[in-house]
Parts: C-alpha cells; sequence; structure tokens
C-alpha cells in the first residue's frame, strides 16, 4: 500500500482520520498501532511479528534500566545488547537491500532505529520508560513513517505519547504537508523519471555531452523530490495524527557550505546520527586528530541509509575532508579568508563531485560519467543531438518546476503568506492546497 496510490490517499488515510479522532484519547495509541500493524501485515506477514518481538525486547530493556539506575554495569550490559541488535538488524537489512537485491520488509531499517531511540535515551536520562508496551509500540511503528522517516528521537515525542490533544490547526498543517510531499514524490520526482528513464533507453551513438548533463541534474533533482516527497508526506501525517513533527529538507542545494548541506538535507537523520552515533563517539576520542574519524562514521551512516556500495563510502570519505577544511578556515579565519564567492563555487563543485558519486553505482562508473560530462571521453561525443532536444522540448516542464522547487523561492513567499492572520490568505492556502491535490490524482488516475 504505496503512501502515493489512490487507494491509499482516498480509502485508507479517511478511513484512518475517521477512526482515530472518533476513539477517546485513551484508545488513540492503540488505534494508531493497529492502522500500522495493518499496513505492516499487508506488506509484509512473515517478518511483521519479528519486528514485533525486537521492539517489545528493547521495551523490556528499556523497563529495566529505568528500575535500575544503580547497577551502571548492568544498564551499560542492557544497553550494549540491544544497541548490538537493532544495529545488526539495520546493517543486514541494509546489506540484504542493496546487495542481494531482497525485498526490505517495509520499514524495517526505521524501526530498528527508532526502538534504539527509545533504549538510548532512557540508559541518558532524556525521557523515562513506558509502563504500557503499546505506547513504546506506537512510537516505533507507526505506518507513516514507514518511508524513510522522519527519524524523531524518542524523547522528542514522549510527551505526544501521552498527552498530545487534537488540533485544528496541527491536523491543517499536516495535511497541507503530506499534499506538498504528495505533489513533489507524484508530480515532480515521477514526472523527472521519465526524463531519466528516456536518456537511458538511448543507445550509447546517441549519447551527448548535453544528455550527460540532463541525466546528471535530473538525477540530483530526483533524489531531492524523491526523498523529500516521502518525509514530508510522513511527517505531514505525523501532525494529523497529532504529533508536532516539523523536520525534513530545506532546499539543501541551495547551501553555502558542506556543513550547511549536510543540515538541510535530511535534518531528522542528521540529527539522529549527531546525537546517537557521532556524540558519543566523539566524547570518547581523547586524541584531537583523531576527531575526523567520528565525522567520517556518522557521514558514512547518513551515506549508507540511503545505498550500501563502494561509491557512497567515497562520499563520505570527501564530505569527511571537506567538512574537517571548512572546520579549520573557520578556526583560521583571521588568517585566511576565502571570498564568499569563491567559497559558493567550491562547495558547488564538491557536491558535484559527491552526487556525481551518488548517481552511479561504482567508481568506474563515475569517472566515465565525469569524462562524458566534459567531452573528454575517449572516441569523442557531439555537444549535442536530435534525440536530447526531443527529450527536453517534450520534458522541459518538469525540469522546469524541478529547478524552481529546488530553490527556496516559494518556500519564502509562502511563509510571507502563511505569517499573516488575514481570512483571505487562508482561504487562498486552502484552495491552492487543494487544486494541488486534484492536479495529483489526476495525475495517478492517467
Amino acid at each position: 500500500m504505496q503512501p502515493d496510490s489512490l487507494l491509499y490517499i482516498y480509502l485508507f488515510l479517511p478511513f484512518c482520520l475517521v477512526v482515530y479522532y472518533l476513539i477517546p484519547q485513551k484508545g488513540k495509541n492503540t488505534v494508531l498501532l493497529l492502522l500500522s500493524l495493518v499496513v505492516f501485515l499487508s506488506l509484509d506477514i512473515v517478518f511483521t511479528p519479528l519486528l514485533i518481538a525486537s521492539c517489545l525486547i528493547d521495551f523490556v530493556a528499556g523497563w529495566v534500566i529505568e528500575h535500575n539506575r544503580d547497577k551502571n554495569i548492568l544498564c551499560r550490559f542492557i544497553l550494549c545488547v540491544a544497541a548490538a541488535k537493532d544495529l545488526a538488524t539495520v546493517a543486514v537489512m541494509v546489506v540484504y537491500r542493496d546487495f542481494f537485491g531482497f525485498v526490505l520488509p517495509l520499514g524495517s531499517i526505521v524501526v530498528s532505529l527508532l526502538s534504539l531511540s527509545y533504549v538510548y535515551d532512557i540508559y541518558r536520562c532524556k525521557a523515562k520508560a513506558q509502563r504500557n508496551p503499546v505506547n513504546m509500540l506506537t512510537y516505533t511503528m507507526m505506518f507513516p513513517r514507514l518511508y524513510y522517516g522522519p527519524l524523531t528521537r524518542y524523547g522528542q515525542m514522549e510527551y505526544d505519547l501521552n498527552y498530545r490533544r487534537a488540533s485544528l490547526s496541527l491536523l491543517c498543517d499536516g495535511l497541507i504537508q503530506f499534499i506538498q510531499g504528495l505533489a513533489k514524490k507524484v508530480l515532480i520526482a515521477d514526472g523527472i523519471t521519465r526524463v531519466l528513464d528516456m536518456i537511458v533507453r538511448l543507445p550509447d551513438y546517441n549519447q551527448s555531452i548535453l544528455s550527460c548533463w540532463i541525466y546528471f541534474l535530473a538525477r540530483v533533482m530526483w533524489i531531492y523530490f524523491f526523498y523529500c516527497g516521502y518525509l514530508e508526506m510522513g511527517a505531514g501525517l505525523c501532525m494529523v495524527f497529532g504529533f508536532n513533527v516539523r523536520s525534513g529538507f530545506h532546499h539543501p542545494y541551495m547551501a553555502k557550505s558542506i556543513g550547511s548541506f549536510l543540515s538541510r538535507f535530511n535534518n531528522s537523520l542528521q540529527e539522529y546520527v549527531e546525537r546517537y552515533f557521532y556524540d558519543p563517539l566523539s566524547a570518547r576520542i581523547r586524541v584531537r586528530w583523531m576527531k575526523p574519524l567520528a565525522v567520517f562514521l556518522s557521514l558514512l551512516i547518513i551515506c549508507l541509509f540511503y545505498r550500501a556500495s563502494v561509491n557512497m563510502i567515497l562520499g563520505a570519505l570527501l564530505l569527511t575532508l571537506v567538512l574537517c577544511l571548512e572546520q579549520r578556515s573557520r578556526s583560521d579565519s583571521r588568517r585566511f579568508h576565502v571570498p564568499s564567492i569563491l567559497a559558493h563555487l567550491g562547495v558547488i563543485a564538491v557536491l558535484g563531485l559527491f552526487m556525481i558519486l551518488v548517481v552511479t553505482e561504482s567508481p568506474a562508473e563515475a569517472w566515465s560519467l565525469l569524462l562524458h560530462m566534459f567531452g573528454l571521453h575517449v572516441g569523442g561525443m557531439e555537444l549535442y543531438n536530435q534525440q536530447i532536444i526531443y527529450i527536453l522540448t517534450t520534458n522541459y516542464v518538469s525540469l522546469i518546476v524541478g529547478v524552481i522547487f529546488c530553490t527556496d523561492i516559494f518556500a519564502r513567499l509562502a511563509s510571507k503568506f502563511s505569517s499573516s492572520k488575514s481570512y483571505l490568505v487562508n482561504l487562498a492556502i486552502i484552495i491552492v492546497n487543494v487544486l494541488i491535490l486534484v492536479v495529483t490524482t489526476s495525475y495517478l488516475i492517467g
């Protein structure tokens, strides 16, 4: 049951909302968990009980830690066992997903990471253990977050799990964010997919320098809108069910530094890795020159979350080197100052090289694409041809819309309008989003 399908949007979600809002407050977590289990079981009836068992083990681990604060060795041992279990599950799922073509039980990686967050926050006294396993399972297995998150911290959602109340403003904001995420996935990402398919189907003798550049830029835009769309849909539905989750992508390609890019690109994943991996690891590294190791391992986890490959390892290494140079330049800013224009161009070059690694499967393929893009491949390549002109003229709308929405132009305009308390402005926002939903629906039907 895909979140961008008509069955999900017009049958399952309305049913969930009616049942959820008719149930008394004490039963909302139970209803939300049952609805989530329906989604899980419809996707994988075999692996779902194993996920539930894994979460219940972490529930017991959190309870034991909560009631044995004075026994530090026992608490640390339980934390290590729970973390090893969850990280091993994530590692196995990533390996099977990317190296063996195994169709993953949907949400297994996200559920394992959220379950680890539950145990760790209790161990660090950032939150209290749940008395009811239903609440803990609701946090880890909430169906809106099956597709790539958002990876919220347990301490961040502890209050909402127990005391949230329905809010009309939160409901409206959540529906708007869901509709906008759906449009990014269906209208933009899927439209760009057609361009990519047409270029890939071109034979080698019909490829050109322009086709290589269009393929690269289209893949970069597709990555942004695909993951951003799913994440905004998940965060929006969490808000619809009363959880104040406001995380996502913040126009990462507008970043003027690598650090800014990392904080803008799926900030929920970046914050999760920083809290549960980078901070504990860097705190235990006493030698200053070993600090980059913690940065590299954290970036490696972020990269492998999306795909496990040699290119992603190289990409994590590249970002680590540049990020360390940025930190060094900030500390030495009095002695050496780089003009902002040159710094921005340098960031674009680094991100371009990083994205070349991301959109290709191997170092050899990345090197080949780089040579083709600059016309340096053996045998040469024409600048453009009729085939790529035809692809551009038949799909220019998707590409132009993708380029525009990669920037923050409309986000700035929307923030100005949304800050107004005028009823006409609020009505206009509702009408625009309804029209977006209608266009998206017609696209799904057609």
